[in-house]
């Protein structure tokens, strides 16, 4: 590779990190977006839709299929039932590196970042998860299409596992490749006091150092914990990653954090800690007039280590006084959070120091009525989301999102920081709609911050192909307006302001004659977005939608290309198959990139695609022995095995794709 070009990787990886970071600091709401698979005629009545059962791709009903399709899986059952089910599902198989299966590994479904460049911390637990069986197999069902997922593996034995990214489809059941679990890393030491006496029941974890400096370890994934010994050594085996923090405290020894930064060996490293005596920050909180703040969560966490970290936390008692003890000597920042206050942080606080007096002021609150704009009676059920008003830029999303049930449409959002926000507000059977422009001062609840719901506005059209023939079954959605399919611009967009991202309704798809109806629309001006299995999607930039239904959009006439297939295998140096390696699609042209895990058989397949030039890339499974690679050897690693591909409008490309380090 060349130096421009090492130069330009560089770059990105310090900029994809750093956004990361400033993402996950200004607050931004990481939950799960679930994706409406709901398909709708032009009466607003959901249609009821045939599941489509190929792995990694589509393929009509009768349609030849080329000697690497995979062949198809029945949809999932619903549990006590002989229906099919709308949800997809995962499964597969856990093994060992001697191939052996690992029984009673849990296998936790995660929420997937859209990045080739994955953190532990960015990832978010869903709530599904299976054990592994005695032949290591495992099962989550219950999955939304068109979701993209990752999975987390645990065992006690082995180092953590993660898989992305991980597609679902509607009714789809994925077959994944082998996931193979690995030892890990040995992380061993002793704790000593300052003169190397043992200290003995200190307890040591390891920990994810992901987020910022003010968490708490407590708040972090701990991955590893034990206890050392009477000659104050901990043994820790299977850590799952190359960077780590250790974390050690002991009563009466003031508490260190140090972060993993280089090893022994390649499987072993060696962390001592040497822990001085334990010192106290104390003091009070008070909220207005001195009043005192129960209840508080006081942090207190070293700044400027250069060799070890020490934090602790506590909460306030009924005087508003706090203790925090077995700190390490040093300066640190105390930062307090309470429920209907602003957060309060001081500043070069010195370990021993207990008249630490931290002041914080009261928030504020806002509160209103949602209702029917032309009926004016209320709407019973809504969600509310929080922005704050920010004048020639898109509103900034708070991450304050609460459901409200009641039956006057009366709601009230609390312990809001003073600023100018504004309310987005979505109910069923409307358009979302938003509230003007409102201002939050401490002490106040800001009064009649209305919303008056709609049903937005409408648009129409009739799609074909190249032919002039009637396409039935296109999918039709809205997306903001040039919107371009880049992964990091998809994962950043996250925090922006969700009126300008997307389907403000229900998606909508063509009928027998081609013919398409999407309603609950936002006012605005949108890319609709057109999808169909076997056809080049397509989005028209620039259409506006008025609200009410005499103002409705007709596109006219859309037409679509039919879409070509780029499918194939995945193979290591040797030749041999690789299952589960990353699968990345770029059409350089565009900037646009797809990507995807290949499958237990080594298999897969991109599909409806444009004509153009296309460039493939692999790279290996971190988790399959290529622990050490760092990120520049992986992306050095992709650059060799890049496959350049020219497709034709509805042409299928076969190609092998080779790792080559």
């Amino acid at each position: 590779m060349s130096a421009e070009k090492i130069t330009i990787v560089i770059v990105v990886v310090f900029v994809v990190i750093a956004g990361i970071l400033l993402f996950q600091f200004m607050g931004g709401d990481d939950r799960e977006t679930v994706l409406d698979d709901s398909f709708f005629n032009e009466n607003g009545e959901e249609i009821e839709q045939e599941p489509v059962s190929v792995i990694q791709g589509v393929i009509e009903p009768g349609e030849e299929q080329s000697p690497l399709t995979r062949e198809k899986i029945a949809p999932a059952k619903q549990d006590g039932a002989g229906e099919e089910s709308d949800f997809g599902g995962i499964y597969g198989r856990v093994l060992s590196r001697e191939g052996r299966p690992v029984n009673k590994a849990r296998v936790a479904l995660c929420s997937g970042s859209g990045l080739v460049i994955s953190f532990p911390s960015s990832r978010e637990e869903l709530g599904i998860e299976d054990f592994t069986d005695d032949e290591g197999r495992f099962r989550l069902t219950g999955l939304r299409g068109g979701k993209e997922y990752a999975i987390l593996v645990q065992h006690s034995d082995f180092a953590n596992t993660m898989k992305s990214p991980i597609i679902t489809s509607r009714g789809i059941q994925v077959e994944l490749a082998d996931i193979v679990m690995n030892e890990g890393l040995t992380v061993k030491g002793r704790v000593t006091t300052l003169k190397g006496v043992a200290i003995s029941a200190a307890d040591v974890s390891i920990t994810d150092p992901g987020g910022m400096a003010f968490q708490s370890v407590t708040d972090r994934m701990v991955l590893k914990q034990a206890t050392t010994d009477a000659s104050g050594s901990y043994y820790l085996e299977n850590v799952s990653t190359n960077n780590f923090e250790v974390n050690v405290t002991a009563e009466g020894f003031g508490s260190q954090t140090k972060r993993s930064v280089s090893h022994d060996t390649k499987r072993l490293t060696t962390i001592d800690f040497e822990l001085g005596p334990g010192m106290t920050i104390a003091g009070k909180i008070q909220g207005p007039d001195a009043m005192p703040v129960p209840g508080a969560t006081v942090r207190a966490y070293r700044v400027r280590a250069k060799k070890h970290s020490s934090q602790g936390t506590t909460e306030s008692d009924g005087q508003g006084q706090f203790t925090i003890d077995d700190l390490a000597e040093g300066m640190y920042v105390v930062r307090v959070t309470c429920d209907g206050f602003s957060a309060g942080a001081r500043q070069r606080i010195r370990a021993g120091d207990t008249q630490v007096v931290i002041k914080l002021q009261v928030q504020g609150a806002a509160a209103g009525v949602i209702r029917d704009e032309k009926s004016g009676s209320p709407v019973s059920s809504f969600t509310v989301n929080l922005f704050k008003f920010r004048p020639g830029k898109p509103n900034y999303k708070t991450g304050i999102t609460e459901e409200f049930q009641n039956p006057d449409g009366i709601f009230e959002l609390k312990n809001l920081d003073p600023d100018n926000y504004m309310l987005e507000v979505t109910a069923k059977n409307y358009a979302k709609c938003t509230s003007a422009k409102f201002t939050v001062v401490r002490g106040e609840v800001t009064a009649g911050v209305d919303v008056f719901m709609n049903k937005g506005g409408i648009v129409t059209g009739r799609v074909v192909d190249s032919a002039g023939e009637s396409l039935r079954g296109v999918e039709v959605s809205l997306r903001f307006n040039n919107y371009v399919d880049v992964d990091l611009f998809g994962f950043f967009s996250r925090a922006a302001d969700p009126l300008e991202l997307g389907d403000s309704g229900a998606r909508a798809v063509t009928d027998g004659s081609g013919s398409f109806t999407k309603r609950l629309i936002t006012p605005g001006t949108y890319q609709v977005f057109f999808k169909h299995p076997r056809f080049t999607e397509k989005g028209v930039n620039d259409i506006t939608i008025f609200q009410g239904e005499e103002a409705a959009t007709d596109l006219g006439v859309i037409q679509m290309a039919k879409g070509g297939i780029i499918e194939g295998r995945t193979l290591d140096q040797s030749g041999s198959m690789l299952p589960g390696a990353l699968v990345v699609l770029s059409r350089e042209d565009e900037g646009s990139q797809r990507q995807i895990i290949s499958d237990k058989d080594a298999f897969f397949r991109f599909d409806h695609l444009k004509p153009g030039k296309y460039a493939l890339t692999i790279q290996a499974d971190p988790m399959s022995g290529d622990q050490d690679l760092n990120i520049f050897q992986s992306l050095f690693s992709a650059e060799k095995s890049k496959v350049q591909i020219y497709l034709d409008e509805g042409e299928t490309e076969e190609v092998v794709v080779r790792y080559v380090q």
